[in-house]
């Protein structure tokens, strides 16, 4: 990062040069390039600089989504299904993850699978239910407001009520849309590292002003949804469930203007990256930052461009493997109908993260169930499949590593 954060030239410069650093301060508060917020970080106003290093990286991140464009369009409708569905599993794992709250992949896929055939028979796992749902309607494009502090409360009810009042319902909203009481956030080594926006008509007042960024029209949407994700932060509104929601509403905001499968992958790189992710909200936190909130946008903005190159890069190599093995399957297979059969499992093998038994493939395969359970055991005679036990249900795929070693 070429933009050097006010706290490091703090450091750097040293007491003896401290009107240096007062008169930076100054600079940049009141550069033309600056944009000020009415937020104020530990008494400063908030601003940002639109810098060339933030242009470039918003410039970089829609060239990556026009990229990402290209290699969905050349997925087939199954394997953008299968890795949508592997993708969601891991964006809602991940952001669990990131606040230490448990669940599994296992758990995530199940309340998926329910949701997707209209009806949720398994009450376990229901805590899980409102944060699932919501990632899910993400692919439909369906529009969310957020216009003000109760449309806010609206999404961390959908997302989160449930399940907190499950595991801690001392942790439920006790304000009108916010919390009422103080809350402190400790680090790992029980350090107080920041203290939330209090009490709750200034929780209100500093949301509705975080709320008109998202508004702000004559800024990037890139810049503003990393910028309400900071204030988000900073604010806390919520004794519980702050980063989860935040996530969330940037991965929504991502995905009214991007690539669906990027809004999906937003929580799976902060985990990734969530040293430099905490750094960039202390960072800006501290009272020598003057209230820029410069670094952090630009580290944000970095963490975006790693979703991208991720993705890109991951669903290249995924197309060249279906490729590769596609053709494998064209002389395994003797007929047409199992050759569909045949790519679909190495679609499932490849793309999902999920099981399947012999009536799913049949049915994704348009295939009667006698004519793929055939198939299904001239492959396991061939000593490429595995197959596995799921409750009362037979699962398979494709042993990758046993056709890697086999001449066909």
């Amino acid at each position: 990062m070429d933009y050097m954060p006010l706290k490091d030239m703090y450091y750097k410069l040293g007491y003896t040069k401290k009107q240096v650093y007062e008169n930076e301060c100054m600079s940049r508060y009141n550069s033309i390039s600056a944009v000020r917020f009415d937020i104020k970080i530990n008494g400063c106003r908030a601003f940002l600089v639109i810098t060339s290093e933030v242009l470039n990286k918003v410039v970089k991140i829609y060239e990556l989504n026009n990229k990402l464009n290209n290699l969905v369009s050349s997925l087939s409708d199954l394997a953008l299904e299968q890795y949508v569905k592997s993708c969601i599993i891991d964006e809602i794992f991940s952001t669990n993850e990131i606040e230490g709250v448990v669940s599994t992949r296992k758990d995530i896929s199940e309340v998926l699978n329910q949701i997707q055939s209209n009806g949720i028979k398994d009450k376990t796992n229901n805590r899980l239910l409102g944060l699932v749902h919501k990632y899910y309607m993400l692919n439909s494009k369906k529009d969310i407001s957020i216009c003000n502090c109760q449309d806010i409360r609206n999404i961390y009810d959908d997302l989160l009520r449930e399940e907190i009042l499950s595991d801690n319902p001392q942790n439920l909203p006790d304000g009108i849309y916010f919390r009422k009481n103080d809350v402190v956030l400790y680090s790992a080594a029980g350090e107080i590292i920041h203290y939330g926006i209090s009490p709750e008509d200034k929780i209100n007042e500093a949301m509705i002003q975080a709320i008109e960024v998202l508004s702000n029209e004559k800024l990037n949407i890139l810049i503003r949804i990393a910028v309400f994700h900071y204030f988000f932060g900073y604010i806390h509104p919520f004794y519980d469930g702050n980063g989860r929601t935040s996530r969330f509403i940037s991965s929504y905001l991502l995905s009214k203007s991007f690539n669906t499968l990027a809004s999906y992958r937003l929580a799976y790189t902060i985990r990734d990256n969530v040293s430099m992710y905490y750094k960039s909200f202390a960072q800006t936190n501290n009272a020598l930052n003057r209230g820029d909130l410069t670094p952090f946008v630009i580290n944000f903005l970095d963490i975006i461009i790693k979703l991208f190159d991720d993705l890109c890069e991951a669903l290249s190599e995924k197309q060249k493997l279906i490729n590769y093995y596609s053709e494998i399957g064209n002389k395994i297979a003797k007929t047409e109908l199992e050759n569909r059969i045949i790519y679909n499992l190495f679609v499932i093998t490849l793309f999902g993260d999920t099981d399947y038994s012999a009536a799913d493939i049949a049915n994704m395969s348009k295939a009667s169930l006698n004519t793929v359970k055939k198939v299904l055991v001239r492959l396991e005679g061939m000593g490429i499949l595995t197959v596995n036990k799921s409750g009362r249900k037979l699962i398979y795929k494709f042993d990758i590593n046993a056709i890697d070693n086999k001449v066909f």
